[in-house]
């Protein structure tokens, strides 16, 4: 790999880390939920299609190491160990394999456009979440240890949140393919650094 490309990679890791310190505090609660709405998710879509599978992995990597140094950066501006291991640590645990997700499913997706295009998008995005919340479903009934069953810890981790995703999701498909294709035609990202 040439120099200017590696400095090419770090600084977009850098970025999109950046981008999630940002907007991932940013959170509103749910009622009857200790897990809160954030853009988190948002980003991860972003990251994933736009950095590929390792890079976006490193990205969310740096995302996750700065929160835990106690930078607040977690949801509702909070940061350390303790938030990690709570209830809602899952979905940012789960932001690792969902990137990855993403970034592996949309490497060649780069010219692509209109209707069908964005449904494939959307289904690839919709993969990640299932990931993310997967995770978070499962280390929230973990860390609760029995307080709640598998359908109340559905209905408190993840119906709430379906209205709120799918209008990221939308918003992830408009955004996210644009700004991929022009950092390749701006000579940013290449094919094959990407893959």
């Amino acid at each position: 790999m040439r120099k200017g490309n590696r400095i090419h990679d770090l600084a977009q890791i850098a970025l999109m880390s950046a981008i999630f310190c940002v907007l991932a505090p940013i959170a509103m609660p749910v009622p009857f939920s200790p897990v809160p709405i954030t853009f988190g998710t948002l980003v991860l879509y972003l990251t994933g299609t736009v950095l590929g599978a390792k890079k976006g992995a490193a990205s969310v990597g740096i995302y996750l190491l700065i929160g835990l140094a106690g930078l607040p950066v977690f949801s509702g501006f909070t940061a350390g160990f303790t938030k990690l291991m709570g209830p809602g640590g899952g979905y940012m645990l789960g932001y690792l394999p969902a990137v990855i997700c993403i970034g592996w499913l949309t490497k060649r997706e780069t010219e692509g456009r209109g209707l069908r295009q964005n449904l494939k998008m959307a289904g690839i995005f919709v993969c990640g979440a299932l990931l993310c919340y997967s995770f978070g479903t499962a280390w929230f009934l973990v860390v609760m240890d029995g307080t709640y069953t598998f359908l109340q810890a559905i209905l408190i981790c993840v119906v709430p949140f379906l209205p709120f995703e799918f209008v990221k999701i939308v918003l992830a498909c408009i955004i996210s393919l644009p700004i991929k294709r022009k950092l390749r035609r701006a000579g940013i990202m290449s094919t094959e650094e990407y893959m």
